[in-house]
């Protein structure tokens, strides 16, 4: 899709080791502090906790939009399915109903080259914090891409899905003029699928399952998110494809 390209695997390996390495720099900048006794033990334990939390929120959270990335949705969709196993019921997942929406916003690449990335990049953090402010707590959101979006609803069909996605293609509309510059109309295009149905508690023990899940909704989401593009864009596609 259009727009700024997700993070290369390799500047995110990169990334996360510098990450530990100002991990272990700081660690050891407290604990000399500690040992001068510039500060308490109560003081150097206060410290490495919020320093391990700050990290964990740059590991799971798109810095732009305040919600998940790729590797936030992963992690948070694993701890759905390990919940989902705990509360098995003979030798499938109880509970387990949800649909997963692909978005991508219309027109991004056109936003950045009239009006430039600073205008993009507030498009998509208002994007985002539309998406945010229309979810349930239960609901996943995340940023995977550039300009693609992705939000697991919990416990909804696909029917129920299209209505949520209905509801915020309306709320885009009605408040953009308080936050986007004129003459920019934030849409987007989305695909709508729902997760498969008997999933087993065998299959929850399999390694990385939840990854191997979401790329399997992603697979089948992504022909439909087109099908919306080639259809006008601003519009809502699920499966069958017409």
């Amino acid at each position: 899709m259009n727009g700024t390209p997700d993070i290369s695997p390799q500047k995110r390996i990169s990334y996360m080791e510098n990450s530990e390495i100002e991990r272990r720099t700081d660690n050891l900048r407290m604990a000399q502090q500690l040992l001068t006794g510039k500060i308490t033990p109560e003081q150097f334990a206060d410290q490495q906790t919020e320093r391990e939390l700050q990290l964990e929120r740059l590991a799971f959270i798109d810095p732009l939009t305040g919600l998940l990335n790729r590797h936030g949705l992963s992690h948070a969709f694993d701890l759905k399915l390990q919940i989902a196993g705990r509360e098995m019921r003979g030798g499938q997942v109880d509970g387990l109903k949800a649909s997963y929406l692909m978005m991508d916003l219309d027109g991004l690449k056109q936003i950045n080259d009239t009006h430039g990335h600073g205008t993009g990049d507030l498009v998509l953090l208002y994007l985002g914090q539309t998406i945010q402010n229309s979810l349930r707590p239960t609901d996943l959101a995340a940023r995977i891409g550039g300009d693609e979006f992705v939000i697991i609803l919990d416990g909804a069909s696909c029917n129920e899905a299209v209505l949520v996605a209905e509801r915020l293609r309306a709320s885009l509309s009605e408040d953009e003029g308080l936050f986007i510059p004129n003459g920019i109309n934030v849409t987007t295009s989305m695909g709508i699928v729902e997760l498969p149905e008997g999933i087993s508690s065998e299959q929850l023990r399999q390694p990385n399952f939840g990854d191997v899940l979401l790329h399997q909704l992603y697979i089948q989401a992504d022909p439909l998110l087109y099908k919306a593009k080639s259809r006008g864009k601003n519009q809502i596609a699920t499966l069958p494809i017409q």
